[in-house]
C-alpha cells in the first residue's frame, strides 16, 4: 500500500498536466494588451509628447500664479485644450509656491486640476477622437514647472455621443468657478455610463461683452460640421435693448434660422430659457422677459427641447444664490442647477430616444 499511495499521486499529477492542453485557462495570459505609448520626452523649450494618452496625469509647480500662464494640451489631430492656469488659480489661497496635479480623462471628457485632496477646477476636453492627448505646450516657464508624467494610458473608449453649446451668454469658462456647468455635464453622464464628447462657442469681445447672435452663424455652421447629436442653445442675451421690444422681430428671424440650421444636420436642439438679469430698470426686465416668451415660442415651433430655468430665480434669495452679476453670469450654485437640468434630459434622450 505504501508504494502505491505515490503511484496514484504521481498518476493524477500526468492526468491534470495532460488535461490542461486543453482548458485556455491553462494558458499564460498575454504580458500586456494595452498598447504602450511613447515615454514623456522633452523635445523642445515649453513642449513635452506625451504618448498619446486616453488618461493622464501631469505633476506641477507653480510659482507666483500669473495671468499669463498658459497650458495647451494638442491630441495628434491637432486640435487643442487652452488651460489658462493664472485665471483658474486666482481664487485659491496665495502662497508663493505649489504643487498642482493636472489629471484627464477622455473617457470621461474631462481635465482637472487638483491641489493635494481639493479639486480645484474643471474643464472639458473638447477632443472628437480617441487618440488622446499627445503633447503639452507650457507658457510662462518662469512661473510654471513641469516636474513629471505620473502615469498614463491608452484605452478603447465604448460608443458615445457628441454634445456641442453655442450662443452668447452662459459662458462656462467665465469666471473663477471650479466646476462649470460643461464639465458637470459630461460628468454625470459619465457617472450614468453614456461617453460625451462635447465642444462649444459662447465667444466674447475685448471688452468682454457678447456678439448678436447673427454674428455667430458661421460658428454655428462650423460647430455642426463636427455632426453633434445635440446642441445645446445659450441665446440669452437680447440683441437689442430697445424699451418695449423694438428688437425682437429680428431675434425672431435669428433664431428662426439658427434652429433650422441645426435640425437640417438631424441634431437635436435644446434651448436655454433664463432668468432676467437683475436690474433696477422695470422696462428692461419686461424686456428680457419679452425675449424669453419670444425664445419659447420659437423651439416650439422648431420641435427643439427646452430647459425652463428663468423661473427658478423669481424670487430675490435665489436670484442672489444663482446669479452673481446683473448680466446673468451664474455663480457655483447657478452652473449646478443648469448642470442637473441638462444631464437629467439629456440622459433621457439616451435611454428613450427624442
Amino acid at each position: 500500500m505504501k508504494m502505491m499511495r505515490p503511484l496514484i499521486i504521481l498518476t493524477g499529477l500526468v492526468l491534470l498536466l495532460s488535461s490542461c492542453e486543453d482548458i485556455p485557462v491553462c494558458a499564460p495570459a498575454p504580458a500586456n494588451m494595452e498598447i504602450l505609448p511613447d515615454p514623456l520626452t522633452k523635445v523642445t523649450a515649453g513642449r513635452w509628447t506625451l504618448g498619446p494618452y486616453t488618461q493622464g496625469r501631469l505633476a506641477f509647480t507653480v510659482k507666483q500664479p500669473v495671468a499669463e500662464q498658459e497650458i495647451i494640451l494638442y491630441n495628434r489631430g491637432g486640435d487643442s485644450a487652452l488651460i489658462q492656469l493664472g485665471s483658474k488659480t486666482a481664487f485659491l489661497p496665495k502662497q508663493d509656491s505649489f504643487s498642482l496635479d493636472l489629471q484627464w480623462n477622455l473617457d470621461a471628457g474631462l481635465i482637472s486640476a487638483y491641489r493635494g485632496e481639493t479639486l480645484c477646477f474643471q474643464q472639458i476636453l473638447p477632443f472628437y477622437d480617441d487618440l488622446g492627448v499627445h503633447s503639452v505646450v507650457i507658457h510662462d516657464e518662469k512661473h510654471l514647472r513641469l516636474d513629471s508624467l505620473v502615469r498614463g494610458s491608452l484605452i478603447q473608449d465604448p460608443a458615445d455621443i457628441v454634445l456641442a453649446y453655442w450662443g452668447n451668454s452662459l459662458n462656462p469658462d467665465y469666471g473663477p468657478i471650479a466646476r462649470p456647468w460643461n464639465a458637470q455635464v459630461v460628468e454625470q453622464m459619465f457617472s450614468q455610463g453614456t461617453f460625451v464628447r462635447i465642444k462649444g462657442l459662447i465667444p466674447t469681445d475685448a471688452n468682454g461683452a457678447s456678439p448678436a447672435i447673427a454674428s455667430l452663424t458661421d460658428n454655428l455652421a462650423e460647430l455642426l460640421s463636427q455632426r453633434p447629436a445635440f446642441v445645446v442653445v445659450a441665446a440669452g442675451i437680447p440683441e437689442e435693448r430697445e424699451t418695449g421690444g423694438a428688437g425682437i422681430p429680428a431675434f425672431r428671424e435669428e433664431m428662426t434660422d439658427a434652429l433650422a440650421l441645426i435640425a437640417a444636420t438631424n441634431a437635436k436642439a435644446v434651448v436655454l430659457i433664463l432668468p432676467p438679469p437683475a436690474s433696477a430698470s422695470l422696462a428692461q426686465k419686461d424686456l428680457r422677459d419679452a425675449y424669453n416668451m419670444e425664445l419659447r415660442t420659437i423651439a416650439v415651433n422648431a420641435a427643439a427641447s427646452v430647459v425652463d430655468l428663468s423661473d427658478r430665480f423669481q424670487s430675490p434669495e435665489n436670484t442672489d444664490k444663482i446669479l452673481q452679476s446683473p448680466a446673468g453670469d451664474l455663480t457655483q450654485a447657478g452652473h449646478d442647477l443648469l448642470a442637473n437640468e441638462l444631464s437629467t434630459l439629456l440622459q433621457y434622450f439616451t435611454q428613450f430616444g427624442g
